[in-house]
């Protein structure tokens, strides 16, 4: 299915219209060297209050076995397939392993390059044309961002796209590309004789990341981000969006989103800016959540991240105090400030368990679920989960059995 999100948000932001405090800025947004767009913080803060953070769409219809598609077709990457590229040196950041690469030289100039080369199992060419790849290798997010990026679209949230890929052959790279700094005259496949099964190809949503200048975020290497931290969505004040906003932290609350720090999150501008400098279409979204579908655990006030755990998972809490509807969710201790605890209404736990109602009854035309589809997308039966190995059923199991302590809540939320 076809990513419509702008034409989506263009109906939500029609009642916004103009903010008339962001135009009269004193600085005047601009494009960075990077492509984002460089707003005041007063902008910035305009920008949030009136992102959209949520596109309904019908469950019925979605192929969640492929995933979130976006409208520039060949920008597609289908599951599975084999890519053969070249080392691009770029720090990434971050804990887990990854890295970029780009196509072949373009022999008719030196100034260009060619899309990476994608090939179906049998070999055969895949009409994709991407300049660059990122690729995730080693790590438990080759499984578990397949896994909650395509919940995250499913339900109805902002998504990255994360997509199997079987194998990526790099020219240039070592075999421990995350940590090297230059192209070695090497060539390296992955995953990696003994490594983790699969690799993974991460896409970001298309549009202009919303950043100020000299703003810093924890682990954000001194970088300039578009990241946005939880507490700022108190700035989201009408009541639909405010909605959506619990739903979110609930679903955060849901998966065991850990490690909540403010570059797993984006703040985009889905349109051009207009002639008054003002972003007709902000809309932000969490475009990591690989270190889930676990639970915390570590010692006295000291929170560690366990994640892909499913024994784990079953048996944690939902519900911190379900009374009251705050969420059980603690923030990892070394990361900075994220998500902890957050509290609920009773509208953004209806919205969300009527979302979650919608995916696990759903199937597709030869009865198959899509939920399971999901998790089996993701080959999460190769994945070594601590000794064992769990079918895409047995996680669909422990997913409805938490998702019904969101759906057959007695007492509403206050």
């Amino acid at each position: 299915m076809s990513f419509h999100l702008l034409s989506a948000l263009a109906i939500l932001v029609t009642y916004w219209g103009q903010s008339a405090a962001f135009a009269q800025d004193q600085q005047t947004p601009s494009r960075s060297k990077s492509g984002l767009f460089k707003m005041s913080d007063s902008a910035r803060i305009d920008n949030i209050s009136r992102a959209g953070l949520f596109e309904p769409l019908d469950i019925s219809q979605l192929n969640t076995r492929t995933g979130r598609q976006f409208e520039k077709v060949h920008k597609n990457v289908p599951n599975d397939v084999t890519i053969e590229c070249y080392y691009k040196q770029e720090i990434l950041g971050g804990k887990t392993e990854k890295f970029k690469c780009v196509g072949p030289q373009d022999p008719n100039d030196s100034n260009s390059r060619l899309p990476v080369i994608v090939t179906d199992a049998s070999g055969r060419p895949v009409d994709v044309k991407l300049e660059q790849v990122k690729v995730r290798y080693s790590s438990v997010k080759v499984f578990s961002s397949v896994i909650t990026t395509r919940l995250e679209w499913a339900l109805g949230f902002g998504s990255a796209v994360e997509t199997p890929v079987a194998k990526v052959i790099c020219h240039g790279c070592s075999q421990d590309p995350f940590k090297q700094r230059e192209p070695v005259n090497e060539t390296n496949e992955f995953p990696k004789p003994g490594d983790r099964p699969q690799v993974s190809i991460e896409q970001g949503l298309e549009g202009t990341g919303i950043y100020v200048e000299g703003t810093r975020f924890a682990r954000d290497n001194g970088a300039d981000t578009p990241a946005w931290k939880w507490d700022e969505l108190d700035y989201i004040t009408d009541s639909a969006r405010k909605t959506q906003v619990d739903a979110l932290k609930l679903f955060a609350a849901f998966i065991k989103h850990v490690d909540s720090k403010a570059i797993q999150n984006d703040l985009l501008c889905l349109s051009d800016l207009d002639a008054a400098g003002v972003c007709q279409a902000p809309f932000l979204y969490v475009h990591d959540l690989g270190n889930t579908l676990g639970t915390t655990g570590g010692f006295l006030f000291i929170h560690a991240i366990h994640p892909l755990d499913l024994k784990e998972w079953k048996h944690a809490k939902v519900w911190k105090d379900e009374t009251k509807c705050v969420a059980a969710l603690q923030m990892d201790s070394f990361d900075g400030p994220g998500l902890t605890n957050p509290a609920i209404s009773e509208a953004g736990r209806r919205l969300l368990a009527d979302r979650l109602s919608m995916l696990i009854s759903a199937t597709d035309s030869d009865g198959r679920s899509k939920l399971w589809d999901i998790f089996d997308a993701a080959h999460i039966e190769k994945y070594d989960d601590h000794g064992s190995h769990f079918t895409a059923a047995d996680w669909v199991t422990v997913f409805i059995m938490r998702a019904r302590q969101i759906i057959e809540k007695r007492d509403p939320c206050p």
